[in-house]
C-alpha cells in the first residue's frame, strides 16, 4: 500500500503463495528486517486507506492491529502482512531493485523495493487504475514508520519491533 509493505496491506493484496523456510530465514543484517506491530499511532491512514478503496483491510477497520515480517532468504526478501482480526494474509518474494508483478482479485500491479541506507523505499504500480504508490520504511531503534503516499495523500503509520521474529 503501502511503504510497499502498506502498499501491500493497503491494496489487500491476498497471500501469493511464497513459503516461509524457518531453518533458513535471516532476521539480522539489515535494520528492517524482522517482525513489527502496529502502534495506535498513524497519521492521515483513514484518508489513505479511502483513495485505496474497499479492498484495503484498513478501509474496513483503520485500527486493526496489524504486523509486517521481513527476512531474507538466499540472494531475495521475504515481506508478510497479517492482519488477524480480519484474517488476512499476505506474502511476497522479492529482489532488491527488480521489479516484480503479481494479481490481486484480477488486478494486475507491479512492485519495486530498493534502498537508501538503512531506509527500504518501493514504488507500486496498478496499470488499471493508473495509481503509484511510493512507500518508505524508516527504523529508528525499535520503532519503524511506513510513510505512504499516492497522489497528493500522504500517511504515516508506526510500529513497534517484536523481539521474537
Amino acid at each position: 500500500m503501502a511503504s510497499v509493505i502498506l502498499f501491500f496491506l493497503l491494496v489487500g493484496v491476498a497471500f501469493c503463495g511464497v513459503i516461509h523456510n524457518e531453518r533458513t530465514a535471516q532476521f539480522e543484517g539489515k535494520v528492517w528486517l524482522g517482525k513489527w506491530e502496529s502502534t495506535d499511532r498513524r497519521f492521515n491512514y483513514e484518508a489513505f486507506a479511502t483513495v485505496l478503496g474497499h479492498g484495503h483491510p484498513g478501509a474496513r477497520d483503520p485500527h486493526h492491529k496489524n504486523f509486517i515480517k521481513f527476512w531474507k532468504e538466499d540472494d531475495h526478501f521475504h515481506l508478510k502482512v497479517t492482519v488477524p482480526e480480519i484474517s488476512y494474509k499476505m506474502e511476497l518474494e522479492f529482489t532488491m531493485g527488480l521489479q516484480s508483478k503479481s494479481t490481486f482479485n484480477g488486478t494486475s500491479f507491479t512492485y519495486t523495493f530498493s534502498e537508501d541506507g538503512d531506509i527500504l523505499k518501493s514504488e507500486n504500480f496498478i496499470p488499471s487504475r493508473n495509481l503509484t504508490i511510493f512507500d518508505t520504511y524508516r527504523v529508528n531503534g525499535t520503532e519503524m514508520e511506513v510513510h505512504s503516499k499516492v497522489g497528493d495523500i500522504e500517511s504515516t503509520r508506526w510500529y513497534k519491533k517484536d523481539i521474537q521474529p
